[in-house]
């Protein structure tokens, strides 16, 4: 015999219980005698008879003891090895979502289910083939088609648990890749949700925890005063208090205490909060069984949106590329003298006129008419316009395009050459008077620039010289979240700190893809470094505990298709213990009813 669960045997305390209680058990009746001269005799036999020869007496006694030594062995999930089985495969599906981190029996929930897994590992037979899944957010093949027990143990125990919501559905397109295979398997599901499954067995780490958790943190500004709000929840089943600590940078700022109905919750509010840093964090003074919710990060920044005016008549395909850019506020006119010219941080100026130099931000031209930074000597036939290395050109070095017709332009000493066409200047950069400014001298129109697929990573480019923009797009994020990055295209790659203080690498590339390995609580931070300047920026994820910090009771059908019927590997004897339990109930309740008539 095997079993699953060794926590039960603290239970076996209740025996001495029982015992003690039949022996303080008084029972005293009245009876008339003749006569007192027996009354030696009882006394002589009152010392043989002690409280141990009195429970030998007891019949109710002894079916009670067997009671709970049932309910005990019920619980431990005891099996046999069935011999018997068709089930040559095994899939083991082990859960590793936020919330098998909540404590169960001295350890947690994910640590007791490797600790069965293992067990079951070493109750199986010799040629019995096992594969094991761990899902959270996505599944993951851990091994396949494996005999070696050994190994399967070591691939159990380098599993590690996650703060990432579940979404254990995901592995069931999995399980029917992996079990199309096979002729006979068995499923089992190590996980702390309730699923109610057509076929497979799940062995449930699902206990009564205490918990409060802390959903988010928010701040925002009112009249130059910041304000906190954090909302905290009660997922227990009783009343609880505690102190919520609000902490900027590391250091205590505000304490508020609070307390909660079950299942209630409630906004803490932290209000003229003195602080001019960048992290905010809102913790749960006191421990519970699940920890990684008890704590929530706000991110304080100086995001700056980008105002850009594009002045055109009509340009579809600047706007769609320029739609594809974070943190950029769009404006448009066809007749630039209408709007003030000290409200925008980048002009783009499509084929009209600009009387005078802009007084703020910096300046795209695109087929430029009169304008105050160079001077147009008519027009050149157009060719084949070739970019060459140079920082607005990365990643699209060796591009061509054709182009009907070029406005040819003087050449100033502060402008530096990245389109040429026959050797001449067909696009330039550089810097003015503290200005940047970027030269198309053609119309968008008559080229087939524009078609080509690196014409948005052309203007992507060209608005990473002319706008000062931060590496992140966003900063506060859910724990599987995938972190926008928008790099300076003249930087180095990205360095990115965990809250362990790993570091890892993301290249350049474009499109730009995002960080996803943002997986655990706490605080990143986004380096690079521009020139010889480094740019830092923090972004903060929390714990998923919308979803994580209480396990309800869901019901999933799953369509696993098979060929065979399931024949469990294992002799599960918790439904034989259970009629049996039932059986001396009902035999314990006859004696009791009949002992009492005596």
């Amino acid at each position: 015999m095997n079993f699953l669960q060794f926590w039960p045997l603290t239970f076996l305390a209740l025996i001495p219980i029982v015992i003690i209680m039949y022996l303080l058990k008084q029972k005293a009746e009245d009876y008339v005698y003749s006569s007192t001269f027996l009354w030696e005799e009882v006394y002589k036999n009152m010392e043989v008879n002690t409280p141990w020869e009195k429970l030998k007496k007891s019949l109710l006694l002894l079916i009670q003891l067997l009671i709970i030594l049932l309910i005990i062995f019920i619980l431990m999930n005891p099996y046999f090895h069935s011999r018997h089985t068709d089930a040559e495969n095994i899939l083991m599906v082990i859960d590793t979502s936020g919330s098998m981190n909540t404590s169960y029996n001295d350890s947690t929930r994910f640590l007791e289910a490797i600790e069965s897994a293992k067990n079951l590992v070493n109750a199986l037979k010799e040629n019995t083939s096992v594969s094991i899944i761990s899902v959270s957010n996505m599944a993951k093949i851990e091994i396949s088609n494996t005999k070696d027990k050994d190994r399967i143990v070591r691939v159990l125990d380098n599993i590690e648990v996650t703060h990432l919501p579940s979404r254990i559905e995901d592995s069931f397109s999995v399980i029917n890749s992996l079990t199309s295979q096979w002729e006979g398997y068995d499923i089992l599901f190590f996980t702390d949700q309730d699923l109610r499954l057509n076929d497979g067995r799940v062995i449930s780490f699902n206990n009564e925890v205490i918990n409060l958790s802390v959903d988010y943190v928010s701040h925002r500004y009112r009249e130059n005063n910041l304000y906190i709000m954090a909302q905290v929840t009660n997922w227990s089943k009783e009343t609880l208090s505690t102190d919520v600590n609000l902490y900027g940078d590391g250091k205590l700022l505000d304490i508020q205490k609070i307390q909660l109905e079950p299942e209630e919750h409630k906004l803490v509010h932290f209000n003229n909060v003195n602080f001019t840093g960048n992290i905010i964090k809102a913790e749960l003074n006191d421990s519970d069984d699940l920890v990684y919710d008890n704590i929530a990060y706000d991110i304080i920044t100086s995001e700056y949106e980008t105002n850009v005016l594009l002045a055109t008549n009509r340009n579809i395909f600047i706007e769609k590329a320029l739609f594809t850019l974070p943190n950029i506020n769009i404006y448009k006119t066809n007749d630039i003298n209408t709007i003030g010219r000290n409200e925008y941080d980048l002009y783009i100026i499509d084929g009209l006129e600009l009387g005078s130099v802009p007084k703020g931000g910096n300046v795209l031209l695109i087929n430029p008419q009169g304008n105050p930074f160079v001077s147009i000597n008519g027009i050149r036939n157009g060719g084949l316009v070739t970019a060459s290395d140079s920082s607005v050109t990365k990643f699209i070095d060796r591009m061509t395009f054709s182009v009907r017709e070029i406005k040819a332009i003087d050449n100033k000493n502060w402008m530096n050459t990245f389109l040429t066409l026959n050797n001449a200047n067909a696009g330039s950069y550089g810097e003015v008077n503290g200005q940047k400014v970027v030269i198309l001298p053609f119309d968008l129109h008559d080229t087939d620039l524009v078609l080509k697929p690196e014409f948005p990573i052309l203007i992507h480019n060209i608005l990473d010289y002319l706008v000062e923009d931060g590496i992140l797009t966003y900063y506060k994020f859910t724990a599987g979240d995938e972190v926008g990055l928008n790099p300076n295209t003249h930087g180095s790659q990205i360095e990115i700190e965990t809250p362990s203080g790993n570091k890892e690498i993301v290249p350049l590339s474009f499109p730009m893809k995002p960080y996803t390995n943002a997986q655990k609580v706490g605080v990143y931070t986004a380096a690079q470094w521009v020139e010889d300047e480094k740019v830092e920026e923090y972004f903060v994820v929390n714990f998923p505990s919308y979803k994580e910090s209480r396990v309800e009771s869901i019901v999933i059908q799953d369509n696993f298709s098979r060929n065979n019927e399931i024949t469990l590997g294992i002799l599960d004897l918790r439904k034989y213990l259970i009629i049996a339990l039932l059986i001396f109930v009902l035999i314990e309740w006859v004696v009791y009813i009949v002992e009492s008539r005596k």
